[in-house]
């Protein structure tokens, strides 16, 4: 069994440019998940190098001037191969992708207000 290096809060921080208190409050918007290992009553979180490179990532699109929400979606969207171009808070997709955007856009507005939006669309 081979173990993967991991990091704490504050190498990520360090690593990343980004506070370790955006980091917590990235985490508790879900838009990352650290590993958590717990010792006795204190619970540390443990960053994977693949978590470091999504905190980059969202962090390079923040300063290109896009939101956290929104720099978290066009993430997902690239992960999934859907090439978008982002307006405001909306994308321009392919029709092709059009059912997988809403379901994307769905999940994450569900992750960040924790209840199901009702979604209209235009045509």
């Amino acid at each position: 069994m081979t173990e993967s290096k991991t990091f704490g809060i504050g190498e990520v921080s360090t690593i990343t440019c980004v506070s370790q208190r955006k980091l917590r409050d990235w985490e508790g918007k879900n838009f990352i998940e650290p590993e958590r290992i717990v010792c006795g009553d204190r619970s540390y979180r443990r960053y994977s190098k693949k978590d470091i490179n999504l905190i980059k990532k969202i962090k390079e699109l923040m300063d290109k001037g896009f939101t956290l929400k929104s720099a978290v979606q066009q993430m997902r969207l690239s992960k999934l191969g859907i090439p978008c171009l982002p307006i405001h808070d909306s994308y321009i997709v392919a029709a092709d992708y059009e059912e997988l955007l809403w379901q994307v856009m769905t999940e994450e507005y569900k992750n960040l207000l924790r209840y199901e939006p009702v979604i209209e669309k235009k045509n």
